[in-house]
C-alpha cells in the first residue's frame, strides 16, 4: 500500500514519515529530495532557474514514477494541489492530510524559510501569509481520507490506519 502524507510545509510530512516507515517496516521517500535528486538541484535551484510551473510538471512527473508499493511519500505542500495529483494519490494509495494551525506552522518554518522558495520574500509576514496558502489550499487538502492534527499525539491514529491497510 502506498501512504501520502499531505499537509502545509513545516507540519512534519517527512519527520513523521521517516518515524512511521521505520516502525512498520515501510520505504519511505520524501518528493522534494527525490526531485532534487533527480533534477540535480535543490528546490529553491529549481524555482529560481525554471520557474513553478517547471517544478509542479516535474513534480506530477516524479509522483507518478515511484513504483513502490509498501511506501509512505511525503509529498511537498503544494503537491495535492497542482495538476491532477491528488487524484492520482486517492486512485493509488491512501491520503492522509497532517493538519496544524497557522500559528504552529509559522513557528516551525521561521527558522528554515530560506530553503522554502514559496516563502523566501515573506519573513516580515510569514504568519499572514501561511493563513493565506492555508486557505487557498484547504479544499484540496480535506479530499484526503484521513485528517490528522500533529499538534495532538497522533501515533494511536496512524496505528489504526496501517493496522486497517496492512
Amino acid at each position: 500500500m502506498i501512504f501520502y502524507l499531505i499537509g502545509f510545509m513545516g507540519v512534519g510530512k517527512t519527520y513523521y514519515g521517516k518515524h512511521w516507515a521505520a516502525k512498520y517496516k515501510l520505504s519511505f521517500i520524501d518528493l522534494d529530495a527525490y526531485i532534487e535528486k533527480k533534477e540535480g538541484q535543490s528546490i529553491t535551484e529549481i524555482f529560481a532557474n525554471s520557474g513553478e510551473d517547471y517544478f509542479r510538471t516535474i513534480e506530477a512527473q516524479s509522483l507518478k514514477e515511484i513504483e513502490l508499493e509498501e511506501v509512505i511519500i511525503a509529498t511537498g505542500g503544494g503537491t495535492p494541489c497542482h495538476k491532477d495529483n491528488m487524484k492520482f494519490m486517492q486512485q493509488t494509495g491512501v491520503v492522509i492530510w497532517l493538519e496544524a494551525s497557522p500559528e504552529y506552522i509559522a513557528e516551525r518554518l521561521k527558522s528554515g524559510i530560506d530553503k522554502r522558495p514559496l516563502l523566501n520574500e515573506m519573513k516580515e509576514d510569514l504568519l499572514r501569509h501561511v493563513k493565506g496558502l492555508l486557505v487557498q489550499r484547504e479544499d484540496c487538502y480535506s479530499k484526503a481520507q484521513y485528517h490528522l492534527s500533529v499538534e495532538q499525539d497522533i501515533d494511536k491514529a496512524i496505528q489504526k490506519i496501517f493496522t486497517h491497510y496492512a
